[in-house]
C-alpha cells in the first residue's frame, strides 16, 4: 500500500503510544514441493473460476473464504498480544471476521464501493466478487469504533453505501510518504513564459494519464509557453517525447533518488495529475511538502488534498487538455496569487497532510476509546 501501514505505525509511535506489530509474515515461507504443487492448482483454479468459467457464485464464495481465512490468522496474533485497540490501515478483509472485545480504529483512503465502481480493473470483475467485497467492507466497518477515511468521497461512501453511523466517521487526511529533509532549504522558483515545469509522479501512466499531460504541454507550447513535463514513473512510448524530462522509477528509499526527486520537485512549478481514478492522491500531497501547488482532476481523494484556488486547482473531471493550458497560464501569470497558493499548499502539508498529524488526531480517538 505504497508504504502507508509502515508510515501510520510509525507516526502513531512517534506520538508515545506503544505500538506492536500483527501484520502478517511477509518474509517468504520455504515451502516443500507438495505445497508448490497445491499452491499451482489452487492459482489454476482461480484463474479458471474467473477467466473461463467466470462463476459468480464460485467467485463470491472463494473471496467470503479467504477474507475468513485472513481474519482468523490476525485473531490468533491478537489472541497471543496484549494489546488494548486494533489499528486497522486499509485491511478490512482482515477486520471483516473479528471476533474480540478490543476497539477497533480503522483507517482507510477508500472503500469497497469506490474501488469497484472507479478502477477499471475491478469494474468488469464478477457480480459474486462486488457483493463479497461490499459484504465484507460493511461487516468491518460494523466493527469499528472509529472509521477514518483519508478523503471525502471515502466519508460519503460509508455513511451512504455502507450505513455507518456519521458519528463513527471522522475524515482525517493521510501524510504524505516523502517530504524534504530537515535541512532542505524550500526555494519557490516563480512560473514565466519562458519557463514552465510540470512534474507527473505515477506509477500507473495510463490511469494518471501521461498522454493527456503531455497534450497540455504542447498546448502551453502553442500558446507561447516554453513548457516540459517532468515525469517520474513507469516507462511508457512518450517519455521519449522532446518535450519530458524523464527520471525513471525512482526509489525514494535510497538516497540518491531521493535527491534526484526532490531536485525534480525544486525545478518544477506545478505538480499534474489528471488521472482517471485516484483514491487519495499521494504526489500532490507531497508536492505541497515541496511548496508546489497541484492542478489535479475532480475524481476521488484529489479534491480533499488540493483545495481549489487555495492549494492548486481542481479540474472538472471531463476538462480537456486546451481547459488545463489555460487554467495553468492564468494562474501561473499572477505571481501573486501562484506564491499565495504554494504558500497555502506548505501549510496544509505540514498542518493537515502529515503523518504526525495524522497521528495526534488518531491517538486522541484511541484514549477516548479506553477511557
Amino acid at each position: 500500500m505504497s508504504g502507508t501501514p509502515t508510515q501510520a505505525f510509525a507516526a502513531l509511535q512517534r506520538s508515545g503510544l506503544e505500538m506492536i506489530d500483527l501484520s502478517p509474515e511477509t518474509k517468504p515461507q520455504q515451502v516443500n514441493v507438495l505445497q508448490k504443487v497445491q499452491n499451482r492448482i489452487k492459482r489454476v483454479q482461480n484463474y479458471v473460476e474467473r477467466h473461463i468459467l467466470n462463476s459468480s457464485s464460485q467467485e463470491y464464495k472463494r473471496f467470503l473464504r479467504m477474507a475468513l481465512a485472513r481474519s482468523l490468522d490476525a485473531q490468533q496474533r491478537i489472541n497471543n498480544s496484549d494489546v488494548d485497540v486494533i489499528v486497522g490501515i486499509c485491511i478490512s478483509t482482515v477486520l471483516s471476521e473479528l471476533n474480540n472485545d478490543k476497539p477497533i480504529i480503522y483507517a482507510s483512503d477508500t472503500t469497497a464501493r469506490l474501488i469497484n465502481t472507479s478502477y477499471d480493473e475491478w469494474k468488469n470483475r464478477s457480480q459474486g466478487y462486488h457483493d463479497a467485497c461490499d459484504e465484507i467492507e460493511k461487516k468491518a466497518l460494523h466493527k469499528c469504533a472509529y472509521f477514518l477515511p483519508a478523503a471525502e468521497c471515502a466519508q460519503e461512501s460509508a455513511v451512504e453505501d455502507y450505513k455507518m453511523v456519521p458519528e463513527r466517521v471522522k475524515l482525517l487526511e493521510f501524510g504524505a510518504h516523502v517530504r524534504p529533509d530537515a535541512s532542505y532549504k524550500l526555494t519557490l522558483a516563480k512560473p514565466s513564459p519562458q519557463n514552465l515545469n510540470l512534474v507527473l509522479v505515477a506509477a500507473d501512466p495510463i490511469r494518471k494519464r501521461l498522454a493527456f499531460c503531455v497534450d497540455v504541454v504542447e498546448k502551453l507550447n502553442e500558446r507561447g509557453w516554453e513548457a516540459k513535463l517532468n515525469y517520474i514513473g513507469a516507462k511508457h512510448p512518450l517519455t521519449e517525447h522532446p518535450l519530458v524530462n524523464y527520471y525513471g522509477r525512482l526509489q525514494l528509499s535510497n538516497d540518491d533518488d531521493r535527491q534526484l526527486h526532490a531536485k525534480v520537485m525544486e525545478e518544477s512549478h506545478w505538480m499534474i495529475l489528471p488521472s482517471e481514478a485516484e483514491a487519495f492522491g499521494i504526489a500532490p500531497c507531497e508536492a505541497a511538502h515541496f511548496r508546489r501547488p497541484s492542478i489535479v482532476s475532480d475524481v476521488g481523494g484529489l479534491p480533499t488534498v488540493v483545495k481549489h484556488n487555495i492549494t492548486g486547482l481542481v479540474m472538472a473531471e471531463p476538462a480537456n487538455s486546451d481547459e488545463y493550458a489555460d487554467a495553468l497560464i492564468a494562474a501561473s501569470s499572477d505571481l501573486e496569487l501562484y506564491e499565495q497558493m504554494s504558500d497555502a499548499a506548505l501549510d496544509r502539508a505540514k498542518n493537515v497532510l502529515s503523518w504526525d498529524a495524522w497521528a495526534r488526531q488518531v491517538k486522541a480517538l484511541i484514549l477516548d476509546v479506553i477511557k
